[in-house]
């Protein structure tokens, strides 16, 4: 029988959770490369199906019960994929800890901007009709208009407290000393790539950005499990960044009792026939086929799939290494980002966003208003 845990994960260390997207050159040398804010959800279910392995002593062994058969595979639909004691993992959100305050945000929909000299976000509104409706995308001359958006300054990213009543900024400012302030405090590096000789290699300078939490800050997720995950310091990430890593018993609360409805609803917000998405999201573009208009930002995405054991991860792009026979990437996805909107008939969208395996370790997680 599985239970329900609360996992948190507090960076030791400022850490870079590598992404598809970064800037390059005509000979695809990456010069600038950001962290994401978040880890991925794979990342999250690869941590913990080592964390088990590890606690039980199983390392370097095939164990389908502890951990299934392989690693998520986005190309498999239809068959429900096993990971062993790991029933679900939700979305990956962040939490407040200060003695007895407590608080959870996730990322605000992006349906929210600034006015100059206004501090509080407001929310785009629809440009209706002179008979007060909204024209829709499959009428003559539809045209599409935002009120309060400016193309210029484009809509806000921002993390909403979990009751709704609250909001802050992604980039810590050492300017500002407000309650709004960021919580991602970024650390700029530079770098050169050498060869395996340690000599440098031409064209390989680049720049990267990591980031660190405030105090009291740490990322957190619902882990549904036949196994506690024991508490402890691990590596995660590009760099392999120690985090102190801690697990608590979770019957009462799940992802889901956190951000409700009433989440999205920042500053009276008014809100009919969309879905809010909560987690990176997989879909092909006939969901848009569906939509009567969207609030989109896309993220590239590509795991290793790997099988119920440890291998060595470096091995794979190592052409001198033959330990990477275990070991392939996966197709490059391009994904629905957490924060988009969809406006529309809300069961047409919800059927574009139908992926059992991929929802069931945090991934396809949405939220919906329907007209009442």
């Amino acid at each position: 029988m599985s239970t329900r845990y609360l996992v948190k994960l507090f960076p030791l260390a400022p850490f870079f959770f590598g992404g598809e997207k970064s800037i390059t050159n005509e000979d695809q040398a990456e010069y600038f490369l950001h962290s994401n804010y978040f880890p991925q959800q794979t990342g999250i279910l690869g941590l913990i199906r080592y964390q088990l392995l590890k606690q039980n002593n199983k390392l370097n062994q095939a164990d389908t019960d502890l951990i299934g058969e392989s690693s998520f595979d986005a190309r498999i639909i239809e068959k429900k994929q096993i990971f062993g004691k790991i029933e679900s993992i939700s979305p990956v959100f962040i939490h407040y800890e200060k003695g007895t305050e407590i608080n959870d945000f996730t990322t605000l929909s992006f349906d929210y901007g600034f006015e100059d000299n206004h501090p509080e976000p407001h929310q785009f509104t629809f440009k209706t009709e002179v008979n007060g409706k909204i024209k829709q995308s499959f009428q003559k001359n539809f045209v599409t208009i935002l009120q309060g958006y400016n193309a210029k300054d484009g809509f806000a990213s921002l993390l909403v407290s979990s009751k709704g009543d609250e909001f802050k900024h992604f980039l810590f400012d050492k300017n500002k000393s407000d309650s709004r302030n960021g919580i991602f405090n970024p650390e700029v590096r530079i770098g050169i790539t050498k060869n395996r000789e340690e000599a440098s290699e031409d064209d390989a300078f680049y720049r990267q950005t990591f980031y660190r939490l405030l105090p009291n800050y740490c990322f957190a997720f619902f882990l549904q499990s036949e196994e506690k995950i024991e508490d402890g310091v691990i590596h995660f990430g590009k760099e392999k960044i120690p985090f102190k890593m801690e697990s608590i018993l979770s019957d009462s609360i799940g992802f889901h009792d956190l951000f409700t409805r009433n989440t999205f609803l920042l500053n009276n917000a008014k809100r009919i026939n969309q879905v809010i998405l909560l987690s990176d999201c997989f879909c092909n573009n006939s969901i848009y086929e569906v939509c009567n208009f969207s609030i989109t930002e896309t993220i590239n995405f590509r795991n290793i799939i790997t099988p119920n054991r440890t291998v060595n991860y470096g091995a794979l792009d190592d052409p001198h290494s033959g330990r990477n026979m275990f070991l392939k990437k996966s197709n490059k996805y391009t994904l629905l980002k957490r924060g988009s909107i969809l406006y529309g008939n809300v069961e047409d969208i919800i059927s574009k966003l139908n992926h059992p395996n991929a929802k069931n370790i945090g991934f396809n997680q949405f939220i919906t208003f329907k007209k009442k």
